[in-house]
């Protein structure tokens, strides 16, 4: 996540999504396989359960996000503010 965290400070969100679109192949389908599936959710888990903070929720998504790109799913992450 430190990573991720520097680049959102330093180049700001637009920039940091283009630069994760690039440094990821294209989406060629629209599901995970069930052992890729697995995996994925056990990570989720893992990071959500644990006491210590690794990221905001906007950089726990672009993980995930970059990550199903990764695997060659076509993902979106929509953000917003709850009032």
């Amino acid at each position: 996540f430190g990573v991720l965290r520097g680049s959102l400070r330093l180049l700001g969100y637009r920039r940091t999504c283009r630069l994760l679109l690039r440094s990821s192949p294209a989406p060629m389908r629209d599901e995970l396989d069930p052992r890729a599936f697995r995996w994925f959710c056990a990570v989720g888990r893992r990071r959500e359960g644990s006491k210590l903070s690794y990221g905001s929720c906007l950089e726990m998504g672009l993980l995930r996000w970059w990550i199903l790109r990764w695997f060659g799913v076509r993902s979106e992450l929509q953000t917003g503010i709850r009032r």
